[in-house]
């Protein structure tokens, strides 16, 4: 609120007083209530820009940690998989084993070979199965050799840094394990599967590997943009957001002061009154 008295030059500095401390007053509420030390690029151009551009960064880093973990979750959906085919593999390798075995006869070596292509079929059906969002993921579509790249943004930068590529899922089904027309009715046939299992079980576990590496990436760069983004939203904070305790006490300040203006105003336009009163008694 402003006040307006008589035109003296000492009235028009108290009302000049009066309206600084008003007008202190109005910006120190206006950060408190809305917890911004800088509001309006009239606050302080420079560092508005400043703390935008970090929180755009800070904003798009969130994003990416997202991204990483999608990705986790991507890559432990086809570990899970893998290993169920990989204790499957196990047992088809203790068919192979057990019927490989002369002391068995043929009746015994049938049922045995009639799990074994179960456990084929199986495999074949968890590898086409198992997907994300989606997508297949033991199918081969995202092996290294895929024509399909399949890539995670995990930067907020269009570089090669900024993405980690996940192409490290090897194709898992039967016939890309190396188990087809592999069965253990005969002995000679037994022993064949031996080779072809321990081929498999090879392969499989490589993947897993590759797998397991690329988690630990994930996971090392989920971390990494934990902290960057801390850091960020940190920076900003200390550009942008108000000091609670420096504008509580500047508008504790800035409340004596207008209240001493406001009181200096009163006594100066009483003051005025008594003297106008004196001079039309004296003029009487």
């Amino acid at each position: 609120m402003a006040i307006g008295i008589t035109s003296s030059a000492t009235q028009s500095g108290l009302v000049s007083n009066f309206n600084k401390f008003s007008d202190a007053k109005s910006t120190n509420l206006r950060k408190l209530s809305s917890g911004f030390r800088i509001g309006k690029a009239s606050d302080n151009a420079a560092g508005l820009a400043i703390a935008i551009r970090l929180n755009t960064e800070s904003s798009a880093l969130s994003q990416a940690s997202q991204n990483v973990s999608s990705g986790l979750s991507m890559l432990n959906t086809a570990d899970g998989g893998l290993n169920q085919i990989s204790d499957m593999l196990i047992r088809a390798k203790e068919l192979a084993v057990q019927s490989a075995n002369g002391s068995l006869d043929d009746s015994t070596r049938q049922a045995i070979n009639t799990e074994f292509d179960s456990i084929t079929s199986e495999i074949s059906r968890i590898a086409s199965s198992t997907e994300f969002s989606g997508q297949d993921l033991l199918a081969g579509d995202f092996s290294s050799g895929s024509s399909d790249q399949f890539d995670i943004q995990a930067g907020a930068s269009n570089t090669s840094s900024d993405r980690i590529n996940l192409n490290v899922i090897e194709g898992a089904t039967s016939s890309q394990l190396g188990l087809d027309n592999i069965d253990v009715s005969t002995i000679g046939n037994a022993q064949n599967a031996i080779d072809a299992i321990d081929s498999a079980l090879d392969q499989v576990s490589t993947t897993m590997a590759n797998i397991g590496a690329t988690q630990n990436r994930l996971s090392f760069a989920n971390a990494n943009l934990s902290t960057s983004i801390v850091n960020l939203q940190s920076a900003t904070s200390v550009i942008r957001d108000t000091d609670i305790a420096f504008e509580s006490i500047s508008l504790a300040q800035n409340q004596i002061g207008q209240d001493a203006a406001l009181s200096a105003i009163k006594n100066a336009n009483e003051g005025k009154k008594q003297l106008i009163g004196k001079l039309l008694n004296t003029k009487g």
